[in-house]
């Protein structure tokens, strides 16, 4: 009398609360587990509730046929209970999950084998899992888009054996390299679309593109260029700067793709106050004068790290070379200024005790050292 099917039937699971022959009690004088060849006796039974010698409910037996997907080694589990010899007795019809002794790629010429290896979570000798297969795929198919092959196509085959050990075989149908039609920006009023283009390492197409590579798509390029567009505002003094993700839209053909950049510029900041505070080695006016940024003039980031670098040189030139120069910034909204203050840690001075030269096989030391 088979109670059980698979238990990823939700149907089954559903007619457990519904109909009261689901709820029954059954005798059981003995269980047996069948069909499990790697997978030892010895990590099965602890995981089941039932036992020989009690009563079970099919609620229990659903409980143990989890318990024994839990492991995670199994695509399919039945239970049933048969008469043998007058005695009843319980047996889990286990089907295991091949291994997997070999992965192979077929149709890759970007990437060779040893790159997708590394790019995959499914390994050998490993269990089986769709899921693990699923997310090998979705990591070939990243690294490929990266490279501009929006078009590829990916389909595993899994070729078992009578020795139920497996050979996962991703077929990769890699298409072309996708260029780009249109860069599109939608929000920039202080820089115009031939500008922010400039900015940009990604260009679009032209009629040479089959010769020079330009308008190829790469996805950690654009990424990046997004940065440079927002530096490039940062620069202007517009400190609250949005570069949205861009939309892409491919055509049907999957050759051609266009880019839509949305910008939130955001208000214009100036220069408000400036400061310094912490372990000076100079008075703080005197210190102040060596900066490039000055109250009432246009924010500017790239401005900003000038200064930074430079008080780093000035300590390090004293023999601070771990000093720690942060530039501390207030907004305040309402005037659109930005407030600073350099706070800076000079750290332990640092000592020369001796010069050790090697290498020098024609010259002395000692003129490298007055060099």
């Amino acid at each position: 009398m088979k109670i059980l099917c698979r238990q990823v039937l939700a149907v089954v699971l559903m007619l457990t609360l519904v109909f009261p022959a689901w709820s029954a009690t059954y005798r059981v004088d003995d269980v047996v587990v069948q069909g499990n060849r790697r997978v030892e006796l010895e990590t099965i039974m602890p995981l089941l509730s039932v036992k020989p010698g009690t009563e079970a409910t099919s609620e229990q037996i659903d409980d143990d046929i989890r318990a024994i997907y839990g492991l995670g080694r199994f695509e399919d589990i039945q239970a049933e209970i048969v008469d043998q010899n007058g005695a009843r007795v319980l047996i889990y019809r286990l089907k295991e999950r091949p291994l997997v002794r070999r992965i192979t790629f077929e149709g890759n010429d970007e990437f060779d084998d040893t790159k997708l290896q590394t790019l995959i979570p499914l390994k050998t000798p490993d269990i089986y899992e769709p899921k693990v297969v699923d997310r090998s795929i979705k990591a070939i198919q990243a690294e490929y888009v990266k490279e501009g092959y929006y078009g590829v196509k990916i389909s595993p085959e899994v070729k078992v054996d009578d020795r139920n050990e497996a050979e996962v075989v991703f077929h990769i149908k890699e298409g072309e390299k996708v260029l780009v039609d249109n860069i599109i920006f939608e929000g920039n009023t202080v820089f115009s679309d031939r500008h922010l283009k400039k900015v940009m390492q990604t260009k679009e197409r032209w009629f040479l593109s089959w010769l020079t590579g330009r308008g190829t798509y790469l996805e950690d390029v654009l990424e990046n260029d997004l940065l440079l567009i927002a530096d490039e505002y940062l620069n202007r003094g517009y400190i609250q700067v949005k570069v949205k993700k861009p939309v892409i839209m491919i055509s049907e053909d999957g050759k051609l793709l266009d880019i839509f950049i949305q910008i939130d510029e955001g208000d214009q900041f100036t220069v408000g106050d400036i400061d310094m505070d912490g372990d000076l080695l100079k008075p703080r006016e005197e210190l102040l004068k060596t900066l490039s940024l000055k109250p009432g003039e246009i924010f500017s980031r790239k401005k900003l790290r000038e200064d930074v670098l430079a008080l780093s040189d000035l300590y390090a030139d004293q023999g601070y070379a771990f000093v720690n120069v942060a530039p501390l910034s207030n907004l305040d909204t309402e005037k659109n200024l930005i407030n600073l203050k350099f706070q800076i840690e000079k750290g332990e001075k640092v000592h020369i005790h001796r010069i050790h030269i090697s290498g020098n096989t024609k010259t002395r030391d000692k003129v490298i050292r007055r060099e």
